[in-house]
């Protein structure tokens, strides 16, 4: 990760430290959290061009399943960290009128397309 990459980087980070989350149990907050991180830093570190959390879109998520898939990981475990980046996602624009947010895809029609594409279960 070179100087601007981490910039960025430590910028959502921060971003994403802001949220006060109260929704579920802490060590479910906390798995979230790191699986929120991890989907960003694996998007900046291939070059994917992201300016804050809360502008990732349907395209991040499938962009970072494809990476994920090309590293040989099972595609329900990626789908299962995909939820953490949704709810971290929805707290950050949860004030957003919900016409004026864009809907990040339901991650079942992910796992789906993900499956027909690659084949199996994963």
């Amino acid at each position: 990760m070179n100087d601007k990459q981490l910039e960025n980087y430590l910028k959502i980070q921060e971003e994403i430290e802001s949220i006060n989350a109260r929704k579920y149990k802490f060590s479910t907050r906390k798995v979230y959290k790191r699986f929120a991180l991890k989907f960003i830093k694996s998007l900046i570190e291939n070059n994917i061009e992201i300016s804050a959390f809360r502008n990732i879109t349907t395209k991040n998520l499938k962009q970072y399943a494809e990476i994920e898939i090309g590293k040989g990981r099972k595609i329900k475990i990626i789908i299962d960290e995909l939820r953490g980046v949704t709810y971290y996602y929805n707290l950050l624009n949860k004030n957003k009128a919900q016409h004026r947010r864009e809907q990040l895809l339901d991650l079942r029609i992910l796992q789906k397309y993900l499956e027909n594409k690659y084949g199996g279960k994963g």
